[in-house]
């Protein structure tokens, strides 16, 4: 049970100062290319006179860069320390990351590990293809759910109504392949859900294919790990290559998530 004291702190506001510069920090990560002063005051709501005060002193405190040529914000060295330091101390992260990492030495694909934020797939972990052509993309980022194999892993045993609650339509449409209804990614979930290999055919990104499996622990879906392909290397054999180092990780990766619980729910709860 939980004493009273935890509870009247949950019960208290948001400070509201520390919860622009946690705003402001989210909105970064979530664009690692960088963002202006006019991307960051409207995403977090607010002037732009109250936003500068806040930049200034996070930027003095190397918890965000500016970049002297277009006058972009960027996640400091500070904020990576911090970030880098809560992974260290959980092992089960280097761990999965080592099972990744020998599925793309296998398979020369690059492998993601990500898990559900709200409506989004928060990437966690990433082992780059050694393929001179490869994707592009960066732990930290955000992308909705419905449009990525991996959210819809994650997504595979939630309720339709659930589904539902999570993306008011009309769904925003990242490249021509996005899936244009609820409905469409319901039963995409359904149908994919038979082999349990979850898959996107260039619905967040033009010509890459992914493919996913959810990651159990307790049988409950925390996490899930995928393998994208571009689209002119993926032939028939390697599409039964990807495919067999995702089962293979999977059945790995669930091992460690049931070895170590305590350290696993650090990232993945």
């Amino acid at each position: 049970m939980r004493n009273e004291s935890s509870t009247a702190v949950d019960q208290q506001p948001d400070h509201r100062p520390t919860l622009r510069v946690l705003e402001v920090l989210e909105v970064l990560a979530q664009h690692p290319e960088g963002s202006t002063l006019t991307d960051l005051s409207q995403a977090a709501g607010i002037s732009k006179s109250t936003m500068v005060p806040i930049l200034r002193t996070m930027e003095r405190h190397n918890f965000i860069a500016m970049d002297p040529v277009d006058k972009s914000y960027t996640v400091g060295i500070k904020a990576f320390s911090v970030g880098s330091s809560f992974v260290e101390k959980v092992p089960v992260v280097a761990m999965l990351r080592a099972e990744m990492e020998h599925a793309v030495s296998v398979c020369q694909e690059t492998c993601q590990l990500g898990v559900l934020d709200g409506p989004d797939v928060l990437y966690i972990a990433k082992v780059d293809s050694t393929q001179s052509i490869r994707l592009i993309s960066s732990i930290g980022k955000r992308i909705p759910a419905y449009c990525t194999a991996l959210g819809k892993a994650l997504l595979s045993e939630m309720p339709a109504e659930a589904i539902a609650e999570l993306f008011p339509e009309p769904l925003d449409a990242f490249t021509s392949h996005t899936l244009d209804s609820v409905d469409e990614v319901v039963s995409q979930i359904a149908a994919q859900r038979e082999t349990g290999i979850f898959r996107e055919n260039e619905e967040s990104s033009e010509n890459v294919i992914c493919f996913s499996v959810p990651l159990r622990r307790a049988d409950e879906i925390v996490a899930a790990v995928s393998i994208s392909v571009l689209k002119f290397r993926l032939t028939a054999e390697k599409e039964r290559e990807v495919i067999e180092c995702l089962n293979s990780l999977r059945e790995n990766a669930e091992r460690l998530l049931e070895t170590y619980p305590e350290s696993s729910s650090l990232i993945l709860n």
